[in-house]
């Protein structure tokens, strides 16, 4: 059976390496409850109330938005992702076929 890994936000402060890492490993399951916990996972590491004044935004309704209780706009999220110094990066899916052009 495997074990519960408890999350350690001490290891993540302040280490972009880290912060690059985790949160890739969340985009990679394109699981949106699993990337916004992710999210939510590195804001509390590197601390609510310090986040919420960078981007504007009320530290409750972010801990609303990024712990389950609500999904956070794409807006919230790309402030958020700019506070944590993580821009996201657009890459073609190996072997993806997925747009079709028109005939």
């Amino acid at each position: 059976m495997a074990k519960a890994v408890t999350f350690d936000a001490v290891q993540f402060r302040d280490n972009h390496k880290l912060i690059t890492q985790y949160l890739n490993d969340a985009f990679e399951t394109s699981d949106v409850d699993v990337i916004t916990k992710a999210i939510g996972d590195m804001l509390r590491a590197q601390g609510m109330s310090r986040i919420s004044k960078m981007v504007g935004l009320r530290r409750e309704g972010l801990y609303r938005s990024f712990g389950g209780q609500t999904g956070p706009g794409f807006d919230t999220v790309m402030k958020v992702l700019r506070a944590l110094n993580i821009r996201i990066v657009a890459q073609p899916v190996a072997g993806g076929g997925g747009l079709k052009k028109g005939k």
